[in-house]
């Protein structure tokens, strides 16, 4: 097969895949008032906020409303389990680790499912059992849309066995659909249409944070290697540190993590007492303590991604076992310390700007609330950029896959 044959080939499947994943976001939910339901799913920003960052779709209640936020979810705790117990999970059979991604995934799926459901359970019309006065169309509602997570998570998979771009690559859909939104109902509710005016400045700052981040997003430390075992001019290699060690990924948690305090503040009546008053402060978006803290939670995001990005303990361990090693570093511990302060300068700069992308819009956003959404919006931009890095980096090893020159 050709190498264009199979650009084409690939990139067909991610379109098919896509398309099934979009169309699905458009099917609505079965035994729900459509109308209700959305305006309760909407009642709730923090929803809406990591609804388009991990390929959810939370603007109406739709079967595969969950989207890859499950998948999303199991997968880091996934990488959690395998940096925490390397040696036990690598005696695994392919299988036995796929069963076990699966049923992580699973168990986010009723989480978030029930989540959804309880937000939006006054919309679900009833359904009664003879001899039951339990609402069993809340059930049903629930096991629909665990469905359509598992059949998203069966997606995702097919895209990384047969189209271009990674399992992430199904989060597009979600991104492109809420983008339009994003300054309207971002972290500060407009109460008024955007201006022609206003479209065009953002359209001039998109494109400008385009270039800037594909740049940036690119950029790469290089530490030198040598590869004894090799006898050729490849012996002489280097190792990459990216500049955005952790990725887009602390945009698409942030959310999930700054919002979680608020859960203990009445949610119907607001604070009804000091400490609760004070959550509100510190883990708000319009206020200078919680613009701080949500300063904090992406660099803890920051530097949790990218040490599960880069492992830098097992780096050094497969250069030892490999032969390979760094120049003026001996194997081993010298070498892991060696990764491990390359890695924490790289994620210093890294989560720099990361916290200049996020918090930026928001401390302008104190005195022009309305510039606080170009928080959301830069951070879904740069999802984008590192999506389509990874669509590129594959679709230019395809190309060269045969292109080689031999040794």
């Amino acid at each position: 097969m050709s190498n264009k044959h199979d650009m084409l080939i690939r990139s067909l499947w991610t379109a098919l895949i896509l398309g099934i994943v979009a169309l699905g976001q458009l099917v609505l939910l079965p035994g729900t008032d459509i109308a209700s339901a959305s305006e309760q799913l909407k009642s709730v920003p923090f929803l809406q906020l990591v609804a388009g960052a991990t390929g959810s779709q939370l603007q109406n209640a739709t079967i595969l409303s969950l989207g890859m936020r499950p998948y999303m979810t199991g997968m880091i705790v996934w990488q959690a389990i395998q940096m925490l117990f390397d040696e036990q999970v690598q005696r695994w059979t392919l299988r036995k680790s796929g069963i076990a991604q699966r049923f992580i995934t699973l168990f986010f799926a009723f989480i978030q499912g029930f989540e959804m459901v309880y937000v939006m359970r006054s919309a679900i019309k009833p359904i009664y059992l003879p001899g039951f006065s339990f609402n069993f169309g809340l059930v049903l509602v629930w096991i629909i849309l665990i469905g359509g997570a598992m059949f998203t998570t069966w997606l995702a998979d097919l895209n990384m066995a047969k189209g271009v771009g990674s399992s992430v690559a199904l989060i597009i859909p979600s991104l492109v659909f809420s983008l339009p939104n994003v300054l309207n109902s971002g972290f500060y509710q407009r109460r008024h249409p955007i201006s022609e005016q206003e479209y065009i400045i953002a359209g001039i700052v998109v494109l400008v944070f385009i270039v800037v981040m594909t740049i940036i997003n690119e950029a790469e430390l290089h530490i030198p290697v040598e590869r004894p075992l090799l006898e050729n001019e490849l012996a002489k290699s280097y190792l990459p540190i990216r500049l955005l060690v952790a990725g887009s990924m602390p945009f698409m948690f942030s959310s999930s993590l700054f919002s979680l305090p608020t859960y203990f503040v009445n949610q119907t009546v607001g604070p009804t007492s000091e400490w609760q008053r004070q959550i509100i402060k510190w883990f708000s978006y319009n206020t200078p303590q919680g613009i701080f803290s949500y300063a904090m939670v992406m660099i803890f995001l920051g530097y949790a991604f990218g040490y599960m990005n880069m492992q830098p303990s097992k780096l050094a361990k497969n250069l030892k076992e490999s032969g390979d090693y760094i120049i003026d570093q001996v194997p081993g511990e010298m070498t892991n310390r060696f990764l491990l302060r390359h890695f924490s300068l790289m994620s210093v700069w890294g989560n720099s700007i990361l916290v200049v992308i996020a918090i930026t819009p928001l401390i302008i956003g104190l005195k022009y609330p309305p510039i606080a959404n170009y928080s959301v919006m830069l951070g879904q931009i740069l999802i984008l950029v590192t999506i389509m890095d990874t669509v590129d980096s594959q679709m230019r090893a395809l190309w060269y896959k045969d292109r080689y020159q031999v040794i």
